[in-house]
């Protein structure tokens, strides 16, 4: 099983790494679909509940690191009143990609070959 802390990374090459996977893979919400029907193609030591775990290492390895960025940048303009994070849209986008690529990741590496 894969634990949630094995998969949050939180730097910024897990978000080109995700952008890299997410053209390779050619995730939509069409693949989204088709990888919900298609669990038996998942390779070995993956579940439902690692692929979860995986949508929110992911999701939480990108939102968060935006949002420590988007204050940054905000103090760094002198803005003392920067409109509030758009943390809702981020995540809206975000959230879909991570799934797609958690079962693209399930559908083409076993746990294994993921920690190896």
């Amino acid at each position: 099983m894969v634990r949630l802390g094995d998969v949050i990374v939180q730097n910024n090459k897990l978000i080109f790494s995700l952008i890299l996977l997410f053209s390779v893979f050619g995730c939509s919400l069409n693949s989204v679909a088709d990888a919900l029907q298609n669990q038996s193609n998942m390779k070995a030591g993956w579940s439902t509940l690692s692929i979860q775990a995986f949508e929110v290492g992911c999701t939480a390895a990108i939102i968060e690191p935006a949002r420590r960025d988007y204050a940054a940048a905000a103090a760094r303009a002198g803005n003392r009143s920067p409109r509030p994070f758009p943390e809702k849209a981020l995540r809206a986008s975000v959230e879909p990609m991570c799934r797609c690529l958690g079962k693209r990741v399930a559908q083409t590496w076993s746990v294994a070959e993921m920690h190896g």
